[in-house]
């Protein structure tokens, strides 16, 4: 059985977004991860603008990956084992998001991340709905 590669997946992802210029952080439970919360995950969950939805989703579909579902504030792709998730926000929250997000450096990479409190928020709206 063949594991995900969470870090080489997050690497490629990120890449893919810093050359179309799309503001990203990281959400979910590599964000706790990054935050030393330690959770199991088998996927990489970011937030990126809503503007940047086809574009993004079409760049991903170049890469290989299929795409399971879109709607206007989520996305879910897959590519064999490989999974990443997306949440879209617009640009009066993505404003605060991204001014608040930290920097956290892991050594080998420079990750944003959504701030604790911000990550908080998304798990209680995400555990609403």
């Amino acid at each position: 059985m063949q594991c995900v590669d969470l870090e080489k997946l997050l690497d490629e992802i990120t890449d893919l977004l810093d050359r179309q210029g799309i503001r990203w952080a990281l959400i979910g439970g590599m964000a706790l991860g990054a935050y030393g919360v330690g959770r199991h995950t088998a996927d990489v969950d970011l937030v990126v603008d809503r503007d940047s939805q086809t574009t993004l989703v079409s760049r991903l579909e170049e890469a290989g990956f299929e795409t399971l579902f879109v709607s206007s504030g989520y996305s879910n792709h897959t590519r064999g084992k490989d999974r990443v998730d997306f949440v879209y926000v617009n640009v009066t929250t993505a404003d605060q998001l991204f001014g608040k997000a930290r920097v956290i450096d892991s050594g080998e990479r420079r990750l944003q991340v959504v701030s604790p409190e911000h990550l908080a928020a998304m798990k209680v709206l995400a555990m609403k709905n």
